[in-house]
């Protein structure tokens, strides 16, 4: 029930077995997604990795321990400035020459053929940062995909990179201005 304005209820008869309400169900709202395998393993995830050494660090501790390791995830700290789409290649790229792998892509590189994940997390906040070459705001604001207050002005908000804005995901494009930042990082 909505807690104020319009709401829709929806009532699933019949007579049939359980599976047929199920089944209108989803008509209502679609399938589930069946959640990937090597989501439901050993993952491993912190704030506070301030360099892909410290990634490798707390990975090599799990090896020597002997603990299952499925999918290992960063934090927003690899991001340069906290910007989506970007890693930090002063501190998670490095080339040290230490170990058997020495920047990030390497890194990930060697997590898949080990049959393991990488996951990147990325915030649904933008930086908002205007003139300053940032190919995810600049794309945002030219398809007009960020969200915008009654009086047109982006509606911004403060988080990690502190001035933000967020795509509309209700915006006919912003399926794809999405996909083509995933795809370019």
């Amino acid at each position: 029930m909505a807690t104020g304005g319009y709401g829709d209820l929806y009532v699933i008869l019949s007579a049939q077995k359980p599976e047929s309400v199920i089944a209108k169900y989803f008509t209502i709202i679609g399938t589930p997604v069946l959640t990937p395998q090597w989501a439901l393993g050993w993952n491993q995830c912190r704030w506070c990795y301030r360099q892909l050494s410290d990634v490798k660090q707390s990975m090599q501790g799990y090896i020597e321990q002997n603990i299952p390791l499925d999918t290992q995830w960063v934090d927003i700290d690899y991001m340069q400035d906290y910007k989506d789409f970007t890693y930090n290649d002063k501190d998670f790229y490095g080339n040290s020459g230490k170990g058997a792998f020495t920047g990030l892509r390497e890194f990930v590189d060697s997590l898949h053929q080990n049959n393991m994940k990488f996951v990147p997390i990325i915030d649904a906040g933008i930086s908002q940062r205007p003139g300053q070459n940032y190919s995810a705001y600049d794309e945002g604001i030219k398809q007009d995909i960020f969200l915008k207050l009654s009086n047109k002005a982006l509606a911004g908000g403060k988080v990690w990179p502190n001035e933000a804005v967020y795509p509309d995901f209700l915006h006919p494009n912003a399926s794809s201005y999405w996909g083509s930042q995933l795809d370019g990082f």
